[in-house]
């Protein structure tokens, strides 16, 4: 009886499910993979004891993914794992060196009991705790199915930011101009070089400059060398766009920054249809131009069929890059009414209701996104981070580590990851995300703000100053001298912390600062601060005239920030814990992390907030983080 290995089948000691994404062992262990990983082990499994080379997996699996070589050594290191094989002696799958794999051994149908292959039997391993989620599925024709789809990650393959190679050149990718008549067609030359960005970004030899850093410089007559140099960059890329009825003319050259010289230029004109083409065709005569030794040209694909959805996507991500989430959302809505299949703009969806702090429509999106690419490592973060009932912070710093991995000039996964990797004590790696994401988005604000404080949490205090002097400089919306104040605060510089206090008060538009001073100066005291702050900070959110939660939920840092930290974790452990990275309580974490040389982390209730937080689990999962460790048993922190 030949097996039907789309649904499962036998291999050895292991019954295989290939829809359910598991692989169960003798012991009632179940292991689950992710749906790629499957499908290189199903393709394996259909050539049972027969090589099949790497490029034939790759072809099959990932097709033109610039990454493709690392996916796919990761995917065979899963499935030796799942399988408790080993390379040097295996037993189910041989590495043929310099032409692929093979898998050993004779496959049986589900149904029937496992056939040995040989005399060893892998030794059994207690599983790790998992879930399995569903996602609804579009049905060929009526209605939905539903596929169960396993997003746990296999054990002992943690990803770190050291994975990552170091770029060996540099490009900035800036805004094309619209040279259309009509203003309105702003959004398609905007959007047609973020996508080619986003194509050069998936390369991990290549820097790329991101969007908020290299859209600075629209609409100013600039030496292209002065923006070359103030991005950090050896080349850019520029070009200008035209339309025409159906037609599209894109002319696009690369400059190199140190004389100004032109190293490719490229005039394109076609219809609108082949816009995804062209995208590709631009892209990899970039990469020729700038001579990249890489196995494949990244593709666009063809993400859907529709020019009016991709039009609405375009319009929706420039909306979003003003913070117009409003008219973001109602475009992309569009987008994916005109196209259900339309994969990506339910990504982007999804990403939208990150921003606007709606987990459950956020995780909605990402599901709908992934049951038609189950492939989007964005939509698989997002959905994890969104899962309330079964929300794990490991597999979300896995999921999210593994888009870096996919995209590492990405900011957005570049944020979300320091930031999980910071409130979960992973210092080394935080600050290593940290760099990474001030450096290919220079001139973005936020970017410093998050280096600054890792910098803080790692001992790193005058580097920290930098970071935030270099944020201070850069136009945004975040209130920095709330944070330059509690820094000369940490350092005991009273005046100093209360002249930023008050400009950040004025800032929001409270006409009184007196308290300011009066809070500053009552809390120093260790025997009576607690108690003033106790009688103070309610009286000062009940006089406020401005409307800034944010700020006001910024006076509990002042029980921190003078050392009352007993009163302080109270606080963190009285808030509601809904394992959310929005929550009050994670807020408050962070900055306690950033100033644990005042006794955060070292505190004895900050274990119990860790476990409280899921910390803890994180620990057993990787590894301890920098400042705790395990000892008999135990944890304790530092």
């Amino acid at each position: 009886m030949v097996p039907d290995l789309q649904r499962g089948f036998r291999l050895g000691v292991w019954k295989v499910e290939s829809l359910m994404g598991s692989i169960s062992g003798p012991n009632d262990q179940v292991r689950h993979v992710e749906p790629k990983v499957m499908e290189v082990l199903v393709l394996l499994s259909r050539h049972a004891n027969e090589v099949v080379t790497r490029d034939r997996l790759i072809d099959a699996v990932w097709q033109r993914h610039v990454s493709a070589d690392q996916l796919l050594n990761r995917a065979i290191s899963e499935l030796r794992r799942a399988l408790q094989d080993q390379r040097q002696n295996p037993t189910y799958i041989e590495t043929i060196p310099k032409r692929g794999y093979r898998l050993l051994g004779e496959i049986a149908p589900i149904d029937e009991p496992g056939r040995g292959l040989g005399s060893r039997t892998p030794k059994a391993r207690a599983p790790r705790a998992g879930y399995r989620i569903v996602l609804p599925v579009l049905a060929v024709t009526f209605g939905l199915a539903y596929l169960v789809y396993s997003v746990r990650l296999p054990p002992g393959d943690a990803v770190t930011p050291e994975d990552w190679a170091t770029p060996g050149t540099s490009i900035a990718v800036l805004p094309f101009v619209n040279m259309s008549d009509d203003p309105g067609n702003e959004y398609l030359a905007d959007g047609l070089s973020e996508e080619i960005r986003n194509l050069l970004a998936q390369l991990p030899d290549l820097k790329v400059i991101g969007r908020t850093s290299s859209s600075a410089f629209t609409g100013r007559d600039q030496d292209l060398r002065v923006i070359g140099r103030q991005l950090g960059v050896e080349t850019l890329l520029e070009g200008s766009v035209r339309t025409s009825g159906g037609r599209i003319r894109i002319a696009a050259q690369l400059i190199d920054v140190e004389d100004a010289s032109q190293i490719w230029s490229q005039t394109y004109h076609r219809s609108m249809t082949d816009l995804f083409e062209i995208q590709d065709d631009v892209a990899a005569a970039v990469i020729d131009a700038l001579q990249l030794h890489i196995g494949r040209y990244p593709s666009r694909g063809r993400p859907t069929e529709s020019a009016e959805a991709y039009g609405l996507f375009l319009k929706a991500r420039i909306a979003l890059n003003v913070q117009d989430a409003e008219t973001a959302e109602a475009d992309l809505r569009k987008a994916v009414e005109t196209d259900p299949g339309f994969a990506e703009a339910l990504e982007l969806l999804a990403h939208l209701y990150w921003t606007a702090d709606e987990p459950a429509r956020m995780r909605e999106a990402a599901a709908r996104a992934l049951a038609i690419d189950a492939g989007l490592p964005l939509a698989r973060s997002l959905y994890i981070e969104g899962d309330p009932d079964n929300y794990s912070l490991a597999d979300a710093i896995d999921a999210q580590l593994r888009a870096a991995l996919a995209n590492p000039n990405d900011p957005a996964t570049l944020r979300t990851l320091s930031w999980n990797l910071m409130i979960t004590g992973y210092l080394g790696e935080a600050l290593q995300v940290a760099e990474r994401l001030a450096e290919i988005d220079p001139l973005s604000q936020i970017a410093h703000i998050r280096r600054a404080a890792v910098r803080r949490a790692a001992g790193r205090e005058h580097d920290s100053q930098a970071a935030l002097e270099i944020a201070h400089r850069l136009p945004g919306v975040v209130q920095l001298d709330w944070y330059f104040g509690e820094m000369y605060l940490s350092r005991q510089q009273d005046e100093m912390a209360i002249s930023h206090f008050e400009a950040a008060v004025r800032g929001v538009g409270e006409p009184d600062t007196a308290w300011v001073r009066e809070i500053v100066t009552g809390s120093r005291d260790p025997r009576t601060g607690q108690a003033f702050l106790d009688r103070q900070i309610p009286l000062v959110r009940q006089s406020a005239v401005a409307d800034d939660a944010e700020l006001w939920s910024f006076l509990n840092h002042f029980y921190l920030l003078f050392g009352h930290l007993d009163r302080y974790l109270a606080i963190i452990l009285d808030e509601e814990q809904d394992h959310s990275m929005w929550s009050q309580a994670l807020y408050y974490v962070w900055h306690g992390t950033v100033y644990r040389d005042l006794g955060f982390t070292a505190h004895p209730r900050y274990l119990e907030l860790a476990e409280v937080m899921g910390f803890v689990d994180v620990w057993e999962d990787r590894g301890p983080p920098d400042f705790c460790d395990k000892t008999n048993g135990d944890w304790v922190c530092r």
